[in-house]
């Protein structure tokens, strides 16, 4: 008889313990879903939302395994893509791609100028370290060919610039970020003796002026 009531409180000890591991988990996986549904996505995301995102991640990491695997797999995603994309928009990254011709020059085919998928990356990767660390600052700077008059190419070399500051304000960095300049003709990178050089001349500068 008291082995058979032994048994039966070890049952229910069992029961309670498992219900109560049970409930811990449903609980812990839904606080952190919760948490992660609410970063917002990467577009959307800057240096404000930082704090919400560690505490996600610090979180789910703490989850056992058994219980990770309760958090749905586009969520799981989301928080290691955001944290991949936090890690590269670095003022470190941004100097080490800068350096690789002192500066990232946009060239224009005419006045008007478009640019390639290679310079929309490149200025949506400038604008993601710029809103990670609001305190950098980079110049933008608009260039010229030599035909026409000074004051004409000091409207083509200032929309030039306005063109990259209103690209990467549509990214995500701040106004205060940006400073906007044009050199017009000056400072060539080829001499203005032929089309081909001319529209090398034409072009937009981004140099990072403060960390």
């Amino acid at each position: 008889m008291k082995s058979t009531i032994k048994r039966i409180t070890w049952l229910v000890w069992v029961f309670v313990m498992l219900s109560g591991a049970n409930t811990w988990a449903a609980e812990s996986s839904e606080k952190v879903i919760s948490m992660i549904e609410q970063l917002p996505n990467w577009t959307d995301f800057n240096y404000t939302n930082k704090d919400a995102l560690n505490a996600a991640t610090k979180a789910f990491s703490a989850l056992p395994d058994s219980v990770k695997n309760q958090v749905p797999a586009n969520l799981r995603e989301k928080l290691n893509s955001l944290n991949a994309n936090v890690a590269k928009s670095t003022i470190p990254n941004l100097e080490k791609s800068l350096k690789v011709k002192h500066s990232y020059s946009f060239a224009y085919s005419s006045s008007d100028g478009h640019f390639t998928k290679e310079q929309t990356d490149y200025m949506r990767f400038v604008a993601d370290c710029l809103k990670m660390n609001p305190k950098a600052k980079v110049s933008v700077i608009g260039y010229t060919c030599n035909i026409g008059s000074e004051d004409q190419n000091e409207v083509f070399g200032y929309d030039r610039a306005i063109h990259v500051h209103n690209y990467l304000i549509r990214y995500g960095a701040f106004e205060d970020q940006i400073v906007m300049d044009t050199k017009t003709f000056h400072n060539p990178v080829a001499p203005n003796d032929c089309e081909k050089n001319r529209a090398k001349n034409r072009r937009t500068e981004i140099k990072l002026i403060k960390k």
